[in-house]
């Protein structure tokens, strides 16, 4: 707490916003929770493994322990370079290991909270699974680095850029770097370790979903128990009513299906966006129901009434689902925020359809 405030008060930021910060953080540390296999925990000690606050609160804990670590005699003396990536530093030492031992027993005592691990190498350590050699002095001139990630066959890329390197250095005769050799650079491709270590293993209860024999299908299709069935619009793509756009369909859904993003389209063309937390038949029902009774106070409605059609003409589709999440977020808040996510980059130009500028249809 001590380590946030002092860094607020450097950055010259408002009082009241000040301690509004540390009051939140003050709640999101007393009130720390984490989650493994669908049990919430308090963790007494520390911050809890990832939470949103674990980041900017160790940046601010490490760059008040800096404070200690500049002022040091033995790090002026002797250190060449100090990087940090949140609690993950390193250090470039210039004179006997004596010393550097002597460095780290202080910076270990100055909070009993931090520790930390030394490692030290004359030749190469590694540091963020990245490994760090003792430079060697540079050539003249800079070469343009060339990086993939490695592979049996990179070799043979390789081989053939270099091959083929000259039609650069012909084609434009007045840029050095093309005259040099492209430097080759390799990123360590992904592990058995990256994939199998995950922070969320996953439920213990796992829901059994419907086993398909074959490939599962996208689209909506009727579940031939309601009389929403007919006003089904078959098809695994969604045409934008002026741009023509495929919008493909995320999913394999039925007339039950609920909190989902759906699409009504008309005979003149036009379509409306709606989201709806029930099963969607019952939505449309109710948007069949108001047209029937002339509501012309909702869009849908009145858009109807004015251009002559009935309800055998609409059609609907079911656009994507929002599944429930296993970390307790607001379903229907993701609901209305991938629907407006839809709407809103149209409503600039070309609008989906003008019935979606009212907000007179908007219960789900």
């Amino acid at each position: 707490m001590e380590a946030t405030d002092r860094l607020l008060s450097e950055a010259e930021t408002d009082p009241k916003i000040r301690r509004l910060c540390s009051d939140i953080l003050g709640l999101v540390l007393h009130e720390n929770h984490f989650m493994f296999q669908d049990t919430f925990y308090i963790q007494r000690q520390r911050t809890a493994m990832g939470s949103n606050v674990a980041p900017p609160y160790a940046v601010a804990y490490m760059a008040a322990l800096e404070g200690y670590v500049f002022n040091h005699p033995l790090f002026r003396q002797y250190s060449r370079t100090w990087q940090r990536f949140i609690d993950d530093t390193f250090c470039g030492w210039d004179r006997p290991l004596e010393t550097l031992l002597l460095f780290d027993t202080y910076i270990n005592n100055i909070w009993p909270e931090v520790k930390f691990t030394l490692q030290h190498n004359t030749k190469n350590i590694s540091f963020l699974d990245t490994m760090t050699f003792t430079p060697k002095p540079k050539a003249s001139g800079s070469r343009i680095p060339f990086v993939n990630t490695y592979h049996p066959y990179s070799r043979r890329v390789e081989a053939s850029l270099r091959r083929h390197w000259s039609i650069l250095s012909k084609s434009y005769p007045n840029v050095p770097k093309f005259q040099q050799p492209f430097l080759s650079c390799y990123r360590r491709p992904p592990n058995i370790k990256d994939r199998l270590v995950r922070a969320d293993i996953g439920s213990s209860t796992r829901v059994p979903r419907q086993v398909f024999l074959r490939t599962q299908k996208r689209g909506t299709f009727p579940c031939l128990n309601c009389l929403q069935c007919n006003n089904i619009q078959k098809g695994d793509k969604i045409f934008h009513p002026h741009t023509g756009r495929s919008i493909p369909v995320r999913g394999y859904f039925t007339c039950e299906s609920t909190h989902v993003i759906y699409m009504i389209k008309c005979p003149c063309g036009l379509a409306y966006i709606g989201e709806t937390t029930q099963a969607v038949n019952d939505r449309i029902s109710q948007h069949k129901s108001n047209i029937r009774c002339n509501r012309d106070h909702l869009p849908l409605p009145h858009h109807f009434r004015t251009m002559g059609h009935n309800v055998a003409q609409l059609k609907f589709k079911v656009m994507e689902q929002i599944e429930q999440g296993r970390r307790g977020q607001n379903r229907v808040k993701l609901l209305k925020k991938r629907e407006w996510d839809i709407i809103l980059p149209s409503l600039s130009s070309k609008s989906w359809n003008k019935l979606n500028k009212a907000a007179g249809d908007r219960t789900g």
